[in-house]
């Protein structure tokens, strides 16, 4: 008997990588497979920062303010709109890749580099670390 659904929950960053791929190709469709669990748009909406902080503003929930950056320039002048320290990371939101804090302009600089090597964009938010 072919499998007819496929269950879907956040734990496996790979498994959801897939299923949300499956989705995008139309696979899941063709073969009228019924997703179980955490719904595709649900994912996509957790793996993207910027949907994400959307998301928790159009229901009312309060969230870290935030900026997405291209360059060293823009990351300095962001970081001091938001506020030292702030969180950087990869704009991508790849679960797999760290999160950095910087608390000066010079740890920034640092950082920006290193952290924007796998990605052309930084997702930069307020820290409450500090």
């Amino acid at each position: 008997k072919r499998s007819d659904g496929i269950l879907l929950s956040f734990d496996e960053q790979a498994a959801l990588d897939c299923a949300i791929e499956l989705h995008q190709l139309g696979i899941l469709k063709t073969y009228s497979f019924n997703v179980l669990g955490t719904l595709i748009e649900s994912i996509q909406i957790a793996k993207d920062r910027f949907l994400f902080t959307q998301k928790m503003a159009s229901i009312g929930e309060k969230f870290l303010p935030y900026e997405i950056v291209n360059f060293i320039d823009e990351a300095l002048i962001s970081a001091e709109r938001l506020g030292y320290p702030v969180l950087v990371r990869d704009a991508s939101a790849r679960d797999n890749l760290p999160s950095s804090f910087a608390d000066k302009p010079e740890k920034l600089k640092s950082l920006f580099t290193s952290v924007l090597s796998g990605s052309s964009q930084l997702f930069m938010n307020k820290s409450v670390k500090g």
